[in-house]
Order: structure tokens, then sequence, then C-alpha cells
């Protein structure tokens, strides 16, 4: 008898939605596949969630489940990890090494052919293949590997000055 995962969806920087297999080793080469094709037209970001049970789809209209996102290309890319904390405040967190880091991000990672980028600490870029590990442990524990350190995004908005 084959271990089966949780359901899965995953939405593409296309938008286009579909749901992961739920067999581990057809889930990993979907993963992989995908992940190495970020760069290609129409190919640079995933996000990631489980479904709700007995649903076919992630809904909108409700609280977001936890979610692991990546954008960039297959040779740098960031990943984000969306969940509510303790308090019950969504949090997302860029994923890191836990390096060293100067006072503010100095890496730039694009997507949507430059229509969308986000500065990273040099920690916190990933290629493909160490993403696809990444989102693997997402699959079945719903949270990254621990080993990983994780820098909170402000998620307040700001007015300008």
């Amino acid at each position: 008898m084959t271990d089966r995962l949780a359901p899965f969806q995953f939405v593409l920087s296309s938008g286009s939605r579909t749901t992961l297999d739920r067999i581990p080793d057809h889930a990993a080469r979907t993963l992989s596949n995908v992940l190495h094709h970020f760069g290609k037209p129409g190919w640079s970001s995933i996000t990631i969630q489980p479904m709700p049970d007995g649903s076919t789809f992630v809904r909108d209209d409700g609280p977001p489940p936890p979610m692991l996102q990546a954008a960039g290309t297959a040779e740098a890319m960031t990943i984000e990890w969306g969940r509510f904390d303790s308090r019950g405040v969504w949090q997302v967190s860029v994923l890191g090494r836990g390096d060293a880091r100067p006072s503010e991000p100095t890496k730039t990672i694009s997507w949507n052919d430059g229509a969308g980028s986000s500065r990273v600490f040099e920690d916190e870029v990933f290629d493909a293949d160490e993403a696809t590990d990444v989102f693997l442990q997402f699959v079945r524990a719903l949270e990254p590997p621990s080993t990983y350190a994780l820098r909170e995004l402000d998620l307040s908005s700001k007015s300008p000055s």
C-alpha cells in the first residue's frame, strides 16, 4: 500500500490551478518539474495550499489555509511561508539559511518578466533542487523544514509620508 499525501492545490503565475498528485513520488516529480521551469515564459511563481476536507479547490472567500509560495527563476527564487500564528494573525515569512546578513537585503528576485520583484538576503535565495525539498516537506507537515531561518514580513500597510 502506498502512503498518500493530503490533497493540495497549486496555483501558477499564469493563474492556472490544479491539484498535486497524492502519491509522494508523483508529487515530487511534479514539484521538481514546475520549479525547474521557473524563468521560462509563464513560469515564475507557484503557491501551494492544502485543500479543505471534501473540497475540490481552495476557496477564496474564507480564511486562507497555510501556504508556501515561491517566485523567481530555477536558478534564483525566494520562498515564503504564510500561516496564522498563535494569536490568529496572518503571518508571512521569507525562508533563509540564517547566514550573517548586511543590514538591508541586497539581492533582487524578479518574476513575471520583471513585473514583480522582491529584495531578499543572499541566504534567502534558493535553486529549484533545494526549493523542491522545501515544498515536499511542506506537503508532508504543513511547514518548511525547521533547519531554515524565518524572516517575518511586515504586512501592515504604511501610508506614504
